[in-house]
């Protein structure tokens, strides 16, 4: 838990996070802030956020998401040092 999966999608580069159980990622959605006026009120709860199973996510239907060798917009695994350190 707490690795880092790092993507190269040519000028944007994305990172997902493993906690263990779960790979999490954000989808870049975003809620509307301010409905134009006369408009309905838009309301959202999706803000985005997302979560797939290791396994789903070496499976997606968009190869360049899977974390696996042969793609090339993986770039790896990767462990922030704070999560290394004794004690955590």
């Amino acid at each position: 838990p707490g690795d880092l999966l790092f993507f190269d999608q040519g000028q944007d580069q994305h990172v997902m996070l493993w906690t263990g159980r779960r790979v999490v990622y954000h989808n870049g959605a975003r809620p509307p802030r301010n409905p134009a006026a006369g408009s309905p009120k838009k309301t959202t709860t999706d803000n985005g956020l997302r979560a797939v199973s290791l396994q789903d996510l070496s499976k997606w239907p968009d190869t360049r998401w899977q974390p696996t060798e042969n793609n090339p917009n993986f770039i790896g695994f990767f462990r922030l040092s704070l999560l290394s350190s004794k004690g955590l």
